[in-house]
C-alpha cells in the first residue's frame, strides 16, 4: 500500500491549538511513543477524547511503541499518553504538552487516516517517602498514597516498612493524599506539592492514631435489626460524627480521636418511627454512659434497642442539634 505524507495545519484559538489534518484513506489516529533518547516505549496508555469527554477510546502501545486508535467518529480529539508505573516517564498530551491546558485538538473526519500523532516522553517527577505513626513513630504498611496532577492520578500502597514511591509525574502542582484503609489513623488534609521533571519530592507523612466504635440497633419488641437509624457521636457535648445503620442494623465509626464519647440513636422517619435513645438505654445526653475509644482498636457492642412509637399529626420525631459529619473533630 502506498504511504502518504501527513499534511497538518495548526490554528490557535485562544489557548488551544486546533490541528487540522489532510484527508487520507482509512480511519485510525495512530503514532509512535518514544522516550527522550528515541527508544520505543511499550504499554503506554493512549487515550483519545473529545473535548467534552462524551466520546473516548484508549489503546496501549506495542513493543515498537506504535499504536492505532480505531472506531472514532468525526470531531475534535485530545490525545493523552501515560507510561506504565516504574518507567518514570512523565505523562503528556499531544503535541508535547505537560497538561491539558493548551493541548492540541486533533480534528478528525471519518474517512481519514491520522498518522504521526507521536509523543516523546521525558523523565518524570517522583514522590517518595515513608508513612509512620505520629506517636509510636513505627512504619505503617498497606497505607494508600495518591497523587493527582492535572487530569493524571497515580496510586500506590506503602510496603511493610512504610516506604512508597510514585514516579512518572508531570511538572507542576499536584495534590497528595495519604489514608490508612484500616481506619485506625486519622486521614490528614491533602498537601500541595510542586513537581519538577527529573526531581524527587519528599512525601514523608506521620499519621495520628485513631480508634473506632461499632454496634447494632434493633427493635426492642421484636429484636429485628433497624436500618437507616442515625447514630450520632458526641465529644465534650459537641457532635463529632454521624452515620446511618445498614440493612442489618449495623454501624461503625472510624478515625475517631482516642477519648470519651456519648452516642445517640435517632429515627428520622415521619409517621412512624422510634423514640430517640442515648447509650446505654437512656433518654438524655446527660445520662448517657461514656464510651471509651482506644487508638488502634474498635470498641464493640455499643448497641441500642429502640422502642417503636407513632407520631401524632403535626409532630415529627427527630433529634435536635445533630449535624452529620464524616469523622471526629
Amino acid at each position: 500500500m502506498e504511504s502518504r505524507k501527513l499534511a497538518v495545519a495548526v490554528v490557535t484559538i485562544g489557548a488551544t491549538a486546533l490541528v487540522a489534518i489532510g484527508k487520507l484513506t482509512a480511519v485510525a489516529p495512530s503514532g509512535t511513543v518514544t522516550d527522550s533518547g528515541g527508544n520505543p516505549v511499550r504499554d503506554v496508555y493512549v487515550l483519545a477524547s473529545t473535548t467534552d469527554f462524551s466520546v473516548s477510546r484508549a489503546v496501549y502501545t506495542d513493543a515498537t511503541g506504535h499504536y492505532a486508535i480505531k472506531g472514532l467518529g468525526s470531531g475534535g480529539y485530545t490525545v493523552q499518553f501515560q507510561a506504565p508505573q516504574g518507567t518514570n516517564l512523565a505523562p503528556q498530551y499531544y503535541d508535547q504538552k505537560d497538561s491539558s491546558t493548551g493541548a492540541a485538538v486533533v480534528a478528525a473526519t471519518v474517512g481519514q487516516t491520522i498518522s504521526g500523532i507521536d509523543a516523546k516522553l521525558h523523565t518524570g517527577a517522583r514522590v517518595s517517602g515513608t508513612v509512620t505513626d505520629a506517636v509510636s513513630h513505627q512504619p505503617l504498611g498497606n497505607v494508600d498514597v495518591q497523587v493527582y496532577a492535572d487530569s493524571f492520578g497515580l496510586y500506590t500502597r506503602t510496603a511493610a516498612d512504610g516506604t512508597f514511591t510514585i514516579d512518572g509525574l508531570p511538572a507542576g502542582t499536584a495534590s497528595f493524599y495519604v489514608r490508612d484503609p484500616s481506619g485506625y489513623h486519622r486521614t490528614p488534609s491533602s498537601r500541595t506539592l510542586t513537581l519538577t521533571l527529573g526531581q524527587t519530592v519528599n512525601g514523608d507523612t506521620a499519621l495520628d492514631p485513631a480508634g473506632a466504635i461499632a454496634g447494632t440497633v434493633t427493635d426492642k419488641a421484636t429484636g429485628d435489626p433497624i436500618a437507616d437509624i442515625t447514630v450520632t457521636l458526641f465529644r465534650a457535648g459537641n457532635v463529632v460524627a454521624s452515620m446511618r445503620t445498614d440493612a442489618l442494623g449495623r454501624y461503625a465509626a472510624y478515625e475517631l480521636v482516642p477519648g470519651t464519647y456519648q452516642a445517640s440513636f435517632t429515627s428520622f422517619a415521619s409517621g412512624s418511627g422510634y423514640a430517640t435513645q442515648f447509650y446505654d438505654g437512656v433518654a438524655t445526653l446527660a445520662a448517657a454512659t461514656p464510651v471509651t475509644v482506644t487508638a488502634g482498636a474498635t470498641t464493640p457492642k455499643i448497641d441500642a434497642s429502640l422502642v417503636a412509637v407513632v407520631s401524632q399529626p403535626g409532630i415529627c420525631l427527630r433529634a435536635s442539634n445533630v449535624s452529620p459529619v464524616s469523622k471526629s473533630a
